[in-house]
């Protein structure tokens, strides 16, 4: 290094620890800023809303073949986890700001389904 002047000794080492220091950087910073990876689904599960006794169970044919309850003109879309717990007639209450989902059949509480749990896989 002797040989070198001092302004190339600079470029020398921005250009060995500029990169070595970003790649630290970066490693360090994205786990301290990355999203949990079921956030946004729980997030956007929160928003929704449903209240009401099922009239009618289909499947969106152009939307993957999702199973929807049907309720008074309100839809909710059924994840594949759930596809088996819901019957023509249960009464369904999805309130905002939460991950559950409540199914009373006959005045009874069936399941209290969390969305949480779908986010496991």
């Amino acid at each position: 290094m002797e040989n070198f002047e001092k302004k190339d000794r600079i470029i020398i080492y921005f250009g060995v620890l500029l990169p070595i220091l970003s790649l630290i950087s970066f490693i360090v910073l994205k786990d301290y800023f990355e999203t949990p990876l079921g956030e946004p689904f729980l997030k956007n599960r929160k928003e929704i809303y449903f209240n009401g006794i099922i009239d009618s169970i289909y499947r969106q044919k152009d939307n993957h073949n999702v199973m929807t309850i049907v309720s008074n003109g309100a839809i909710l879309e059924i994840d594949g986890e759930w596809e088996s717990k819901f019957i023509k007639g249960d009464s369904v209450i999805k309130t905002n700001n939460t991950i559950f989902i409540k199914i009373f059949r006959k005045g009874a509480l069936v399941d209290s389904l969390n969305y949480s749990d779908i986010t496991k896989y």
